[in-house]
């Protein structure tokens, strides 16, 4: 963190005029799980956006309920509620609401031909 900091600060403040006005800017995005980051990272995260240095945005997902994974396969699978519930209810306990693992978890029972489009029923289907 110190690294970026470092670099995002002389980024900023390069006055050898190797960037004009029209170049300059630059984007970073990072991911990290709020529950494995000590404060001293988020410290120095906030000091960077006191300081002036950086506009830090952060977007929070939040697991999915059973509702929600429900919502999305329907959505997916252009299918009615009805229909991918116990489907939802599956991917809910395997990948327990997080949407990167149900992402991952879709892909995976659709490559191992779990979860496929069948012509004969024009409709997804699974077992």
């Amino acid at each position: 963190m110190d690294d970026l900091s470092d670099f995002i600060f002389s980024y900023i403040h390069d006055t050898t005029g190797a960037l004009d006005s029209s170049q300059k800017g630059l984007l970073v995005v990072g991911t990290f799980r709020s529950n494995e980051v000590d404060t001293e990272f988020m410290d120095k995260v906030s000091a960077m956006e006191v300081a002036g240095e950086a506009n830090v945005s952060t977007i929070t997902i939040c697991d999915f309920s059973k509702e929600d994974v429900n919502k999305l396969l329907s959505s997916k699978l252009c299918l009615p509620y009805r229909y991918t519930r116990e489907l939802a209810h599956l991917v809910h306990a395997k990948t327990r609401g997080n949407p990167f693992f149900i992402l991952q978890f879709l892909r995976s029972i659709t490559g191992n031909k779990m979860l496929t489009y069948s012509v004969r029923y024009r409709r997804w289907i699974w077992d």
